[in-house]
Parts: C-alpha cells; sequence; structure tokens
C-alpha cells in the first residue's frame, strides 16, 4: 500500500486512501463483490431510470409533439458503463471515485 500511494501525486493521495478504505468496507460487507456488486447494481439502477425518462419523453411527445421534444429524446445508453470509464480513468486507484473535500473547503 505504501508503494502504491508513493506513486501517486501528494495532491491524489488523499483520495486514493478514502477509496482504498471504501472499497475495504464494501469488501467486508459483501466479501464476494465489494464494490464491483455495488456498482453493478448502480448501473442497472442508471439503466433502469433512463429508459423510464425515455418512456415517458416519448410518451410526452404524443401529447405535445415529436417535433417540441426531438432534441430531448434519445435512447438510453446501451452500456451504462461507458458513462462512468472517463472517471475511472482520472482516478485509476479509486474505483467508485468518490469526491472528497478538504478541510479548507468544508
Amino acid at each position: 500500500m505504501a508503494k502504491l500511494l508513493n506513486e501517486l501525486p501528494a495532491e491524489q493521495r488523499e483520495d486514493a486512501v478514502n477509496s482504498l478504505a471504501y472499497e475495504a468496507e464494501a469488501r467486508l460487507r459483501d466479501p464476494i463483490s465489494g464494490c464491483v456488486g455495488l456498482i453493478s447494481i448502480l448501473l442497472q439502477r442508471l439503466k433502469q431510470v433512463q429508459g423510464d425518462l425515455f418512456s415517458a419523453k416519448k410518451e410526452l411527445a404524443g401529447y405535445i409533439g415529436p417535433s417540441t421534444l426531438l432534441p430531448m429524446i434519445q435512447p438510453p445508453f446501451a452500456n451504462a458503463k461507458a458513462s462512468i470509464m472517463p472517471i475511472m480513468k482520472q482516478h485509476p486507484y479509486n474505483m467508485m471515485a468518490i469526491p472528497t473535500r478538504k478541510a479548507s473547503e468544508a
């Protein structure tokens, strides 16, 4: 762990420690899946909500006209993981990319 943290820039170390602690807690709660199980559940929920929103927009378009909602109507992500991949690439040691506030920001 020390080697991993020492390889990071100083400004990323606090986020990495918080992420590792969060991941360890998730592993204690769910020894089989850990954070990956939580990510999977959240991605399923995101996909469901996006589908519900898409359906609601389509229904609304039936009442007020499709041209009014055309820019808003887009199908939900086929692969919701694509929406979180940029975050995960920014934080290679932080699977959940949990933002933290420094004491000066609180």
